[in-house]
């Protein structure tokens, strides 16, 4: 399967001048979004369970406080006020990522889960993302610019970390951007992401 590049492009066209807090907070919501699709449809395989290991592994951080003070995290999208339908209009080849860039999703119960994402993600894709031939040597290299970096890594993520199905593309560009947005050299040299040890 290949990258659909165009609809790559257009996910980080939408997202790129969204701030951390905004793409935590995008990024809980499109994890979700996934999480709830993935269960309606029954999908399997390698990257599904690696992506629900991960997605249950970040939501368990802290699940205490969020149970008490954020139990809108744990609930499904539409109840918890959220928008949904990322994952099965991605996979349809056309996502309208608007109303993850309303403010009203922006709540500590989705910017901190989101983070915690966000460090498992990278954690798992860091020698995918910073190995040799990997965008972060690209970069370094001069292969490749700043400009490209978010949708290179996103590729990357894509073809070497979950899969090429479009279904993935949302989330693998808010992690690219969030990526492209901290402090990626020390990233890649000591897998620290903004001072938290990932």
């Amino acid at each position: 399967m290949h990258i659909n590049e165009a609809l790559l492009h257009n996910l980080m066209e939408q997202a790129k001048d969204h701030d951390f807090s905004m793409l935590c907070a995008g990024l809980t919501v499109l994890t979700k979004d996934a999480a709830e699709y993935l269960a309606a449809t029954g999908k399997s395989g390698r990257d599904v369970r690696l992506f629900q290991d991960l997605y249950s592994k970040g939501l368990s951080t802290e699940r205490h406080y969020w149970e008490e003070f954020g139990s809108e995290v744990f609930k499904p999208l539409q109840i918890a006020g959220l928008p949904s339908g990322f994952t099965a209009a991605a996979e349809a080849g056309h996502v309208d990522l608007s109303p993850i860039s309303d403010p009203a999703i922006l709540h500590e119960w989705t910017r901190f889960p989101g983070r915690d994402l966000l460090k498992r993600f990278s954690a798992k894709f860091r020698e995918t993302i910073c190995g040799k031939d990997g965008p972060y040597e690209k970069f370094q290299n001069g292969l490749i610019g700043q400009a490209d970096l978010p949708l290179a890594i996103a590729a990357t993520i894509l073809t070497n970390g979950l899969s090429a199905a479009t279904f993935w593309y949302p989330i693998a560009i808010y992690i690219a951007l969030l990526l492209s947005k901290t402090a990626l050299k020390t990233y890649c040299e000591t897998g620290d992401i903004d001072g938290a040890d990932i």
